[in-house]
């Protein structure tokens, strides 16, 4: 059995698309997992914490066994809230997701799925030398970091994660 602590689950039936907030202190989001509910990728899977009734982490195996479940008891809430202020949706085009966030610090492919990852320092870091060659800044923010999965050159799923002090 596998429980889901400290995470909100939202989903759209006519998208077929769940959103996930992993709540950390003071219910500050730490990570928010946006993917299909019918192509879900393994190495979303893999970061999303899940634990067991006994408070160990859950295997990839359990994980994937239980998401359905998680997905049928998920709040659900209108489409709107699906896409990003910057219009960051699923199924938009790589080329999109390059332009809203620019060339990624690292990308990597497994067999049809590549992933790529954004690192964003917050200005929280930036001291009297400025920004760090190289670097982007997330403005009022202690950073965050973007993971990004794309197969056949469409978003299919989307992590954002928050740096916390």
């Amino acid at each position: 059995m596998v429980e889901s602590s400290d995470k909100a689950w939202f989903t759209n039936d006519s998208l077929h698309q769940t959103l996930v907030f992993d709540l950390y202190t003071d219910y500050m989001r730490m990570g928010i997992f946006l993917f299909d509910n019918n192509n879900i990728p393994g190495e979303l899977i893999k970061i999303m914490e899940l634990n067991t009734l006994d408070g160990s982490l859950a295997s990839e195996k359990q994980k994937e066994k239980s998401l359905k479940g998680f997905i049928r008891q998920a709040r659900r809430i209108r489409s709107k809230y699906f896409t990003s202020d910057k219009g960051i949706r699923l199924g938009i085009g790589r080329a999109a997701v390059l332009k809203a966030y620019g060339r990624p610090d690292k990308t990597s492919r497994k067999d049809a799925l590549e992933t790529l990852e954004w690192n964003f320092i917050g200005d929280e870091d930036i001291d009297d030398k400025g920004v760090p060659k190289g670097r982007r800044v997330a403005a009022n923010s202690f950073g965050h970091q973007i993971t990004a999965f794309i197969q056949d050159d469409k978003l299919i799923g989307l992590i954002l994660h928050n740096d916390i002090p």
